[in-house]
């Protein structure tokens, strides 16, 4: 569905709402946009997700790195 919305939305901005064979795209629904939505709001939330995590990931990891370094060390 996203990939082929690319495509529509470019006869849209480019053709007026006609494809390459001159048909025109009536398939484009407010249902059909609220799901089109839908699917970009969850691929935000997932990829925020996915940067939240590997940023927690790497502030473990440079705690485990800061467990040779004694605090109380005057240097």
């Amino acid at each position: 569905m996203v990939m082929k919305s690319v495509d529509k939305r470019h006869d849209c901005v480019h053709r007026n709402g006609v494809d390459k064979e001159g048909n025109t795209h009536d398939d484009l629904t407010d249902d059909y946009l609220q799901k089109l939505g839908d699917i970009f709001s969850d691929m935000a939330d997932a990829l925020d997700n996915a940067i939240r995590d590997k940023k927690v990931k790497r502030f473990f990891e440079n705690l485990d790195d800061d467990d040779d370094v004694d605090p109380f060390s005057q240097s």
